[in-house]
């Protein structure tokens, strides 16, 4: 399905295990797999149970947290006509996030695991639905 200018939803059930040095991440790009210059939405998460987007910089997500060594349902709903995304952990939501790059026009690919060889991503329960634009 086409997702240009339409919604993506990405559900998971995630384990953050505490004993990671680096975050763990869930992006996607308008790109084919191995480029990474049209970054969609990119959240990570880190064992202190941070939990950031990407754009320009790492920003904070001070309301969300995420809790190590457990499962929990994280959930991102991406809007591609206004070009940002909710997301949600552990029940509690941040709306209208920013993309990391606006020229994001549709989701071709999605990653999720370590950003680095010293962290573990554990997930379980992955769902991934396209609705398209409207019109």
């Amino acid at each position: 399905v086409d997702s240009t200018n339409g919604i993506v939803e990405v559900v998971a059930r995630i384990w953050v295990p505490s004993s990671n040095r680096s975050r763990v991440d869930i992006h996607a790009y308008d790109n084919p797999v191995g480029e990474f210059s049209h970054r969609g939405f990119h959240v990570s998460f880190l064992a202190d149970g941070s939990v950031v987007y990407y754009r320009e910089q790492v920003n904070p997500v001070p309301a969300l947290r995420i809790e190590a060594d457990a499962w929990q349902e994280v959930s991102i709903r991406a809007d591609l006509r206004k070009r940002c995304f909710d997301l949600t952990v552990g029940g509690k939501t941040a709306r209208d996030l920013p993309f990391a790059h606006d020229d994001a026009r549709r989701l071709r690919c999605l990653g999720i695991g370590p950003n680095s060889s010293n962290a573990t991503l554990y997930v379980d329960a992955l769902r991934v639905s396209v609705t398209p634009d409207p019109g």
